[in-house]
C-alpha cells in the first residue's frame, strides 16, 4: 500500500471515532461514518492519484458514486489493491454489506484475508440510514449498526418497549432527528405486522391527526428477534394523563378547545376510513382509548388550545376493497379497556 493510501486509512480511523451508534451486539458507541461525511472528505483528497497508483481504470466521478463507500473500505483496511478486482465484478455499494463470501470470489488465501478483512470493518462505513423509504420491514444482523446515538425509554410492556431516541443529524436526510422506536419482541410479532400493514397502507396519505410513521424493520440481537417501528415523536402525554394532571376547564372557550382537538380524532378516523378512495385500502382502528391518543403541546400558552394525534394500531385491521365488497372488518376485540 503506498504512503499516501495508509495515511488516509488512518484518517479515516480517526474520523469514524467522531460518531456512533447502536447495533445489535449490546455495543451502546458502535463507532461509524456517515456517508455525507465520506463524501466531504474525499472531495477534499485526490482521488485520481490513488487510482493511478493501483491501475484502476475507472474515473473519479464513477467512484464517488457508485463505490465510494467500497472504496473507502478498501484503504481503511489496506486492500486497496483488491480496487480494480472489485470493480470490475460490480462489487459496488449497493451489493454492501457481504454478508456471505459470494459465489465468484476465490478460496485462495489472499482473497480469503480480503473477504474477512471486509467483513469485519464493513459495518463502518454501511450504517442503517433513517432516510424516508430506506426502512421497509429488511432484517437486519447483529452487526448494523443504526445511527443511534441517544435513547430514553417512554414504555415498557410484556411485549413491547417504546422509546425516544436521536439520530446522528448528519445521518438523516431534511427532516426530523427524534423519533419514537416501538420494538415488539416475537410475542407482539402479530401487532407489528397490523401496525406496519396499516401504517403502510397510509404512507402515501398522510394525515396531521395520525402519528407519521417513517419505516419498519426486524433487528436480529443477543436477545432474540425485535421487529420495530420508527414512528415521529409528539411532545407531550398521552390523553389519560392530561387528564389526570389538568384541571376541568372552567370558561366555555376552554372547553370549546377541548371538543375542537377530538374533531381532529374524527378526521383520522375518517382518513382511515376513507383511505380506499386513493389507496384501495380501508382500515378500521379497534382501539381508541385515551392511551392511544396523544396530546400535542399547545399552539399557544393557553392550556387547552391542543392537538389530538392517534396512535397504536396493534389491534386494527387493514385490507384491500374490491368494488361490490362490503366494508366490514375482522373483529381483533381491541384492547378491551372498555368492553
Amino acid at each position: 500500500m503506498s504512503h499516501s493510501a495508509a495515511k488516509l486509512g488512518e484518517q479515516l480511523g480517526r474520523l469514524k471515532l467522531q460518531f456512533y451508534g447502536q447495533d445489535g451486539t449490546g455495543c451502546e458507541r458502535s463507532h461509524y461514518i456517515p456517508r455525507h461525511k465520506l463524501e466531504e472528505f474525499w472531495e477534499a483528497r485526490n482521488i485520481n492519484a490513488i487510482l493511478r497508483a493501483y491501475s484502476v481504470d475507472k474515473p473519479r466521478d464513477v467512484i464517488l458514486q457508485s463505490f465510494m463507500c467500497t472504496f473507502s473500505l478498501l484503504v481503511y483496511i489496506n486492500k486497496v489493491d483488491y480496487l480494480g478486482w472489485l470493480v470490475e465484478r460490480n462489487v459496488k455499494d449497493a451489493t454492501f454489506p457481504l454478508e456471505t463470501r459470494p459465489p465468484f470470489w476465490p478460496d485462495t488465501p489472499p482473497y480469503v484475508d480480503l473477504f474477512n478483512a471486509i467483513a469485519k470493518s464493513q459495518w463502518i462505513f454501511f450504517s442503517v440510514a433513517f432516510n424516508k423509504h430506506e426502512l421497509y420491514n429488511q432484517v437486519f444482523g447483529p452487526q448494523h449498526i443504526f445511527p443511534i446515538y441517544k435513547e430514553e425509554l417512554i414504555k415498557a410492556g410484556d411485549m413491547i418497549k417504546v422509546h425516544k431516541i436521536e439520530t446522528n443529524p448528519s445521518c438523516a436526510a431534511p427532516g426530523p432527528t427524534t423519533y419514537v422506536r416501538k420494538s415488539y419482541n416475537e410475542s407482539g410479532k402479530a401487532q407489528y405486522d397490523r401496525e406496519a400493514k396499516t401504517f403502510t397502507s397510509l404512507q402515501s396519505r398522510s394525515s396531521p391527526h395520525i402519528i407519521s410513521y417513517h419505516g419498519c424493520y426486524q433487528q436480529q440481537r443477543r436477545e432474540g428477534t425485535t421487529y420495530n417501528l420508527i414512528l415521529g415523536f409528539v411532545e407531550g402525554e398521552n390523553l389519560e394523563e392530561f387528564y389526570t394532571n389538568m384541571n376541568p376547564p372552567h370558561l366555555p372557550s376552554d372547553a370549546n378547545k377541548i371538543w375542537n382537538a377530538f374533531s381532529g380524532v374524527l378526521e383520522g378516523l375518517h382518513h382511515l376510513h376513507s383511505a380506499a378512495i386513493d389507496t384501495g385500502f380501508q382500515t378500521i382502528h379497534q382501539d381508541i382509548k385515551p392511551e392511544n391518543l396523544l396530546v400535542s403541546e399547545p399552539a399557544s400558552s393557553r392550556s387547552y388550545d391542543i392537538g389530538l394525534v392517534i396512535i397504536d394500531f396493534g389491534y386494527s385491521h387493514t385490507k384491500a376493497l374490491t368494488p361490490g365488497q362490503d366494508t366490514w372488518g375482522i373483529d381483533s376485540h381491541g384492547g378491551q379497556v372498555y368492553g
